[in-house]
């Protein structure tokens, strides 16, 4: 059955309705790190090599792939400022991969890997528009880490974490006077051009600066749009308008938040309001709404930001706590799989097999048109149905299935278009 979301009290919830999607790059290719030397050894085999295929630059998901990051290192000499460089921005691009999937990314739970060397977890380096000078050295490089070792590394120390990307989630800020009702969108010809509201500026910021799992998007200027998108009905949450601006993004789910002034009391007050909506326009979360008085004891721009912070938070730390990554191999599946031919099935194979929320897929059985796998989950049945979601499948139940002794439930895979 398809993923069906409803009005929940938690955000807890809500996530384990959120459909994954995860992706891994495509492009030009280098080697795998297989050396367990020196921090510099390990970088330099990583390195790609021209001759490698276009496969090998596949990272396991968006999480563990850094995309291209520009360096501009100096040292006595243009080969140290680049041995220099690349150890540095693996260190610093590691870090930021363990704060991005720990559940609880704290300096303490980081600093159980400060006697580990980076370089052992990347599986490959990808330079683009390299450049060595005489103690200078300009590239953008690309980091992959290695899912597995990563993996392992964490299990051993016993820390819960999560690695699944969110589909988008758009941001929709309002904010409210009574001089009317305005509605943030980004320029796409001037993308930094602050809009001179704290509110709106520090949601552009918390979008562009992301670091989480949740991805983040906002609304991009158009006439067309902003033609059709009137600020009083996104004001007012209405339904045809928030599932207009949830398409235009390409988001799974939106999030309305809301800062209004009003005078109609003796002292003015400040209204914060955030909830979160599905694709559709529909409520599936009220998040969080307070109220200030502007008497003179608050700053605004203090409250935007806490507020900001704090809504950001929640999403984030339920989205991991959903999809918290468990390797108890408890939760092990049949799936019965439909296939038009030989080229489908393998298709179809490499498919499930790339998903975060998947560690093994195992062929048992295989006839005309139907193929069985056994799956080992890295997750809940829930994450299962949204990581399967995300290639445009859907998982009905059927009966029972009997493996070695053991009784597995058995799934059927299914387009979400014939459910």
């Amino acid at each position: 059955m398809p993923v069906q979301c409803r009005i929940f009290n938690s955000l807890k919830a809500v996530f384990l309705c959120l459909i994954m999607i995860s992706g891994a790059g495509h492009s030009a290719v280098l080697a795998q790190n297989t050396s367990q030397n020196s921090s510099q050894t390990n970088l330099q085999n990583a390195i790609l090599q021209s001759s490698e295929t276009a496969e090998q630059t596949d990272c396991p998901g968006p999480v563990y792939d850094t995309g291209f990051l520009a360096v501009d290192q100096m040292a006595q000499t243009g080969q140290l400022a680049r041995e220099t460089a690349m150890q540095e921005i693996t260190r610093s691009e590691f870090e930021r991969l363990l704060g991005r999937m720990l559940l609880v990314p704290t300096a303490e739970t980081l600093s159980v890997f400060s006697d580990v060397n980076p370089a052992d977890f990347v599986d490959f380096v990808q330079i683009d528009e390299e450049t060595v000078l005489p103690g200078r050295y300009i590239a953008n490089l690309r980091i992959c880490f290695n899912q597995i070792n990563i993996r392992e590394a964490l299990l051993a120390k016993q820390l819960d974490f999560a690695e699944a990307v969110s589909p988008p989630v758009l941001v929709m800020p309002l904010f409210a006077e009574p001089t009317g009702i305005r509605l943030f969108m980004r320029s796409s010809q001037n993308q930094r051009a602050q809009s001179q509201n704290a509110w709106f500026d520090g949601w552009a910021k918390a979008i562009s600066a992301q670091q989480g799992l949740v991805e983040l998007v906002s609304l991009e200027n158009s006439l067309a749009l902003s033609r059709r998108l009137r600020e009083e009905n996104a004001y007012q949450a209405e339904e045809e308008v928030l599932k207009l601006a949830a398409q235009s993004s390409d988001a799974r789910q939106l999030l309305w938040v809301l800062a209004e002034l009003d005078y109609s009391q003796q002292t003015p007050r400040l209204v914060l309001d955030a909830r979160l909506y599905d694709a559709n326009g529909r409520l599936l979360a009220p998040i969080a709404k307070q109220a200030f008085d502007l008497n003179g004891q608050h700053n605004m721009n203090l409250l935007f930001r806490d507020f900001q912070a704090d809504i950001l938070s929640q999403l984030e730390s339920e989205w991991r706590r959903a999809n918290l990554v468990s390797f108890t191999g408890e939760n092990e599946l049949i799936l019965v799989v439909p296939f038009t031919d030989f080229a489908d099935w393998y298709d179809k194979q490499r498919k499930i097999a790339s998903l975060p929320v998947i560690i093994d897929v195992m062929p048992i059985h295989l006839d005309a048109q139907l193929g069985l796998l056994k799956i080992t989950p890295a997750g809940s049945l829930q994450a299962v149905e949204s990581g399967f979601a995300g290639l445009g499948f859907g998982l009905g139940k059927l009966d029972d299935y009997q493996q070695n002794g053991q009784g597995l439930q058995q799934l059927l895979l299914v387009p979400l278009d014939k459910q």
